[in-house]
């Protein structure tokens, strides 16, 4: 990933948008959501070759596929999380980005009760013999 390349324009939308700050507000949010959604994009294919690495050590260990599942979920829950709060807040709107992170924290429960579940399997195991 060019990170240089990248910074730079992600630090142009932002001189434009300040630009567009007194005059057009709307164009200005169109802006900045466009930024996010094409850096958001760029950020998850390059994540693509951390997963498969990941993956390939999982294969060689006896570690539960399972677990890295749930925490690639959850991974991906909390940046969409804080991607989507921060478009909210950056428009004004901070109750809706505030039932989004409630939203997205039942979501990290929900799917980390499997965890849950097997941590309580290994105590009962254990206080049982």
């Amino acid at each position: 990933m060019d990170v240089i390349l990248i910074c730079s324009l992600a630090v142009c939308a932002v001189i434009i948008s300040k630009l567009f700050e007194k005059g057009n507000s709307d164009m200005k949010f169109l802006l900045t959501i466009s930024v996010v959604v094409m850096l958001s994009i760029r950020a998850v294919a390059e994540m693509s070759g951390v997963f498969d690495a990941i993956s390939e050590l999982v294969d060689k260990t006896e570690f539960s596929g399972e677990y890295i599942k749930i925490m690639f979920k959850a991974l991906g829950i909390c940046l969409v999380c804080r991607i989507s709060t921060d478009c909210c807040k950056d428009a004004g709107e901070s109750a809706i980005a505030s039932q989004i992170e409630l939203l997205c924290r039942v979501s990290l429960i929900l799917i980390s009760l499997p965890l849950y579940s097997s941590v309580i399997e290994i105590i009962v195991t254990l206080i049982g013999n």
